[in-house]
């Protein structure tokens, strides 16, 4: 990533396979890779550490994606472009945002290192600073 620190990218999925080939990918290019199985575990991690992108599953037990999403965005704003939801749905849900990118699984390697990569490149929000 041309000199720059690794990005870090959290990686929520319930399936241990699915989990381990991502996190196997994305490390691959370069990125520091941090897991989680399901919402509440993801949410834990971002309570610990700095994340520069989340990647996850939308179906998962305890708390799924768009909820995951929902609580990530109203926590830590800065993630609000920086989420990027896979499932095997064939069609994203109704109730997902349409600015946030979804991929349909299974996802090619190709596939989501460039998604991720358009995450990265784009501007993170700054919270706003109440003076």
């Amino acid at each position: 990533m041309h000199g720059r620190q690794a990005p870090r990218v959290l990686v929520v999925d319930d399936h241990p396979g699915m989990r381990k080939a991502l996190c196997s990918l994305l490390h691959r290019r370069g990125c520091a890779v941090e897991a989680a199985a399901d919402g509440r575990e993801a949410l834990e991690c971002l309570a610990r550490e700095r994340f520069d992108a989340v990647v996850s599953d939308i179906e998962m037990p305890v708390m799924d994606g768009l909820t995951l999403q929902r609580h990530v965005v109203a926590q830590h704003p800065a993630l609000r472009h920086r989420f990027l939801l896979c499932s095997g749905l064939s069609l994203p849900p109704l109730s997902l945002d349409p600015a946030v990118p979804f991929l349909q699984k299974p996802v090619g390697d190709e596939e989501l290192w460039a998604a991720l990569c358009r995450l990265l490149a784009a501007p993170a929000e700054t919270p706003a600073t109440s003076d």
